[in-house]
């Protein structure tokens, strides 16, 4: 078996060869139990072909002893979860390959534990007693006609006193417990409360395995705080603390996806994302997901499903504080193909509670209206348009369990508050597609400041800018566009286009022009390191458009075309996010003059080829380690390393005597290697290479592989869809059908496809020996 770990670690530490490292579990192969559901798989199907019958044939296969169905999804998503028990397991490659191999097959992920969703720093929660409502009470009193700094930032404000409150819309939270008792969100769950709707799909001490899932149609708890804090942003009824949520009219359908324990799987949220779209969700949302960045994640797959069923869906970027996630690294399913991708903005004010007397305080937020440090950054690692849109994630008060309140960050809540401004849009404007949803709140947005004194925030960090719904609804001017992903330069994609329809009562002057934002310098030029935080400097792409500036009667339209050509002065070898907006301008020579509006769509693009970059970062400093009984130990390898490992059962031949000298290292040490993917891999490999004679035994499980390469690829092999992060990692011995290594000399060797790379050509795969090479012995204990 091989144990993956996430290297949390400075670059500077890690180039200073520094042993002291902060380390996470945070593993992505399936061999990795503390990742993946072990043996346990969903497979999606060919339209048409049943569930039952699959399964059936699989029950069949020679090594398989019994199949549990776990989850069948359908009809948007055609596919079934399961768990295989039988000697076939211990071969997961070769499992996989016979499950492609069955009729009806299409495509396949392991079944991935997800870890519950957390906040943004510490948490103050306070509970609110008779004695504290009539402090806050008077409190908000005094505020008098105070205005709650989220909604004002959106415009929800304004459309609240236009009487729209999300009237009539239904809301799939998909999420941690709820606590539907709290006063603010409504105390009752039901037909008729505020918390319609909804099933808890884990109970209360799932970890993952079958056994301990203990579903019901109850889905309060209040051991975990994460659901009904979002459910506040949502739709939080009047209190004492003087705030609502931006849509306290919805209903909302709640959907608990994690247990007492903080764990779910995908599988698991896959189940919920179909049932809350089965019930008449009007939009649904999540602020839950894994670390990813691509569309091709199993979660981001069915969250697309849903919007191509017609249901507006939004998922949180992701939050990158405490570890080296950043660029290209939006969460799934907010990685989707459609999935509106949400990162946070600061509050305009810091609110806090005082804990004796109730009432609320707010004080000026001087990074208040900008991108947050944590909120994560696009694009998808397949080049989509990441985020879609910001929204108030910084700061945010909302309520807590046991009728309690808090102060709280995260694009956990900038999700659900644009959520919330949908129902507002829906209301007003009646039942709308997802791109209309999407058009609509990403062409009325408003464009956001670095705050650096040299521009705009980069599109790839801000999206289309901070969602401003009140002029959304009021639109009088149609835009055919969302924002375009101009690609690299391998894949540049230079001429666009979208179309302006005028659906006013009267003739509109428009005048086009293009707004340039700020580049994003991503890789290190030294050591190709990705920055988590990268450096800003501007870089402006040559946009040329035509028409600049026209006039459309009402119900007339027109197509606007933009050429993109790439900024020029950005060192390439850092790969450049940019990126900008062409605006619209829209005026009107009329009395009433009620169409005049300003909208604007974004684009973004990288200054340099991807699949030229690479992928791994430090390539000098990847070395061999060992792991002593499961630690890891940064002490330098003796010459000849030879490790001792217990003799498999299968192969009592192979015992030797227990070795003594230098090169030998005590029983209870295993291999280990390390590595930074510094952005991401579609697959990575790591397979052994015989260097010694004694290697050569008969049933050696040599293969040729794409480079020409006669190698034995381990257990752990492949890795699909990995994340750009720093691994390291132990390796017990086990090839990749199960069988043991034989004892002799290897090197371990590492490839890593390319992103945009052909995985049948040479000269896209990088290739890493690690040194020095190493023996395996085998002794009797």
């Amino acid at each position: 078996m091989v144990r993956f770990q996430s290297l949390a670690v400075s670059a500077a530490a890690l180039l200073a060869g520094v042993p002291a490292l902060a380390i996470a579990q945070d593993g992505f192969d399936p061999e990795n139990f503390d990742k993946f559901v072990p043996n346990t798989y969903i497979v999606e199907l060919e339209d048409g072909q049943a569930h039952e019958s699959y399964l059936d044939a699989l029950k069949d296969e020679s090594g398989v002893d019994g199949v549990t169905q776990r989850f069948a999804y359908g009809p948007l998503f055609n596919a079934v979860s399961f768990e295989v028990e039988g000697s076939l397991t211990t071969e997961p490659e070769k499992l996989r390959r016979r499950l492609a191999e069955l009729p009806g097959y299409k495509h396949i992920w392991p079944v991935e534990i997800i870890q519950a969703p957390k906040v943004v720093g510490d948490l103050d929660i306070f509970t609110m007693d008779s004695t504290k409502a009539s402090g806050a009470e008077k409190s908000r009193r005094q505020n008098g006609d105070f205005v709650f700094p989220p909604h004002e930032m959106i415009q929800a404000d304004r459309l609240h006193a236009e009487g729209y409150t999300g009237n009539g819309t239904r809301i799939g939270v998909i999420d941690s417990g709820f606590d539907y008792l709290h006063p603010a969100l409504g105390g009752c769950y039901g037909p008729g409360c505020l918390i319609e709707y909804g099933y808890d799909l884990v109970g209360e001490d799932f970890n993952g395995s079958p056994g301990t899932l203990r579903p019901d149609d109850d889905p309060f708890a209040t051991c975990d705080i994460h659901g009904t804090l979002v459910t506040g942003t949502i739709a939080a009824q009047e209190n004492p603390l003087g705030f609502t949520g931006v849509a306290p009219g919805v209903k909302i359908g709640a959907y608990r996806v994690f247990s007492c324990a903080g764990a779910s799987s995908s599988d698991v949220i896959i189940a919920a994302i179909f049932r809350a779209y089965e019930d008449g969700s009007d939009v649904i949302t999540l602020s839950v997901g894994d670390y990813s960045g691509y569309t091709a994640h199993p979660l981001s797959v069915a969250l697309s499903r849903v919007v191509e069923a017609g249901v507006p869906c939004v998922a949180a970027a992701g939050n990158s504080a405490g570890n080296h996630y950043g660029v290209w690294s939006v969460v799934a399913p907010a990685s989707g193909e459609g999935v509106m991708a949400v990162g946070a903005v600061e509050s305009t004010l810091r609110p806090s509670i005082n804990s004796e007397t109730g009432q609320v305080s707010w004080a000026a937020n001087p990074a208040g209206g900008l991108v947050t440090g944590f909120s994560l950054w696009g694009p998808t690692f397949e080049g989509d348009f990441k985020p879609q849109f910001t929204a108030p994630g910084g700061n945010i008060l909302t309520v807590a369990p046991n009728n309690g309140y808090t102060v709280t960050s995260g694009t956990s809540f900038a999700a659900p508050i644009t959520a919330a401004s949908i129902a507002l849009l829906i209301e007003a404007r009646g039942k709308l597609s997802p791109s209309e949803v999407r058009s609509l709140l990403a062409t009325t947005a408003k464009r956001i400041d670095s705050g650096s004194g040299l521009g705009l925030e980069p599109v790839a960090h801000q999206g289309a800018g901070i969602i401003q719904v009140h002029d959304a609804v009021h639109a009088t001017t149609s835009v055919s566009a969302e924002g375009f992903a101009v690609g690299d330069t391998e894949h540049h994609v230079a001429d666009n286009e979208f179309e302006v329809v005028n659906d006013s009562g009267e003739a509109i002057d428009y005048e086009i022009s293009h707004i340039a934002a700020l580049a994003a310098e991503v890789l290190w030029e030294e050591n190709g390191f990705r920055l988590n935080d990268p450096d800003l400097v501007p870089g402006a792409a040559t946009v040329k458009i035509e028409p600049t500036s026209f006039t459309l009667q009402p119900g007339a339209a027109t197509t606007v075309r933009f050429s993109v050509d790439q900024p020029t002065g950005l060192n390439a070898i850092r790969l450049p996010l940019y990126g900008g907006f062409v605006a619209i301008e829209g005026s009107s020579s009329a009395s009433n003059a009620t169409a005049a509006q300003s909208f604007s769509v974004p684009y973004q693009g990288i200054a340099g080829v991807v699949r030229e970059a690479g992928v791994l970062a430090f390539p000098e400093q990847f070395f061999f380690l060992r792991f002593d009984n499961g630690v890891e130990n940064w002490s330098p390898l003796p010459p000849n390393v030879i490790f001792q490992l217990p003799v498999p059962a299968a192969h009592p031949e192979w015992a030797k005597p227990v070795g003594t000298t230098e090169s030998h290292l005590p029983l209870g040490s295993l291999p280990g290697w390390t590595y930074w993917a510094k952005i991401g891999s579609p697959e990575i490999r790591f397979e052994l290479v015989p260097v010694t004679p004694s290697c050569q035994f008969p049933d050696l499980p040599l293969s040729t592989n794409v480079m020409g390469d006669e190698t034995m690829p381990i257990n752990a092999s492949p890795q699909r869809l990995v994340n750009p992060n720093g691994k390291f990692f132990s390796w017990s011995g086990r090839l990749a059908g199960g069988v043991w290594t034989p004892p002799g000399r290897y090197i371990m060797r590492l490839y890593a496809l390319r992103h945009f790379g052909n995985p049948d050509s040479v000269e896209d795969w990088e290739v890493l020996d690690y040194k020095p090479n190493f023996a395996l012995s085998y002794v009797n204990p």
